[in-house]
């Protein structure tokens, strides 16, 4: 009876968690340095992670939701670098920036317990968001 007490505690405080992480650094954490633009006014550099937890390393058992900044999706595949760049430009938007440039991303995947049971992924993004101020295509207003 402890060990399933013990386990569906982890399995709330794992649940209750968020599996997308940002890490924003706005101008004045920038120590006046620039971030190099042409015609453009910079906003922020974003690092976006999107992590889950696997069964075997092919079940997904929870994993990042991109949709949600603080959401999570059970049993969903959504560690992609297609969703990690979704959720960082979703960020970008939301801080008054049109444009990300110099967009960068790296992946993980490693074995965490014994025998490799359980697997960690990971797709970590960053970028530059800038504001410019040229008209969309297709937009003549």
């Amino acid at each position: 009876m402890k060990k399933l007490i013990f386990y569906c505690s982890i399995l709330v405080v794992v649940s209750i968690t968020s599996c997308t992480s940002y890490d924003v650094a706005d101008l004045p954490s920038l120590n006046g340095q620039k971030i190099e633009t042409t015609n453009a006014e910079p906003i922020a550099h974003i690092n976006t992670d999107l992590y889950g937890y696997y069964l075997f390393n092919v079940w997904p058992i929870i994993t990042a939701d991109p949709r949600a900044s603080a959401g999570f999706a059970l049993f969903t595949d959504t560690i992609s670098e297609e969703n990690a760049v979704y959720a960082m430009t979703l960020k970008a938007k939301e801080l008054g920036a049109n444009k990300v440039t110099n967009i960068k991303s790296t992946f993980d995947n490693t074995g965490v317990f014994t025998l490799f049971i359980s697997w960690y992924k990971s797709y970590q993004v960053s970028g530059n968001a800038i504001k410019t101020n040229d008209i969309p295509k297709g937009d003549k207003s």
